[in-house]
């Protein structure tokens, strides 16, 4: 992976609401969506695999995290 991962918090919904947001990799950037499950707690293998070759960017959806 070119990037570690990192953590951060963006407003959304015009500052209505605030999410997790986990980023890592360079390059394209591939957007990973989770399902209903409950929040992104870690860095899945399969996400530090396409860091690999990509920019990844892992929102948690509103609500979570």
């Amino acid at each position: 992976m070119t990037a570690a991962p990192t953590d951060r918090t963006i407003s959304v919904c015009g500052g209505l609401f605030e999410t997790h947001v986990r980023e890592g990799g360079a390059g394209t950037p591939v957007l990973y969506l989770h399902g209903a499950e409950g929040p992104l707690t870690g860095w899945p293998t399969f996400l530090e695999t396409l860091a690999g070759t990509f920019r990844v960017i892992a929102p948690d959806l509103p609500g979570f995290g």
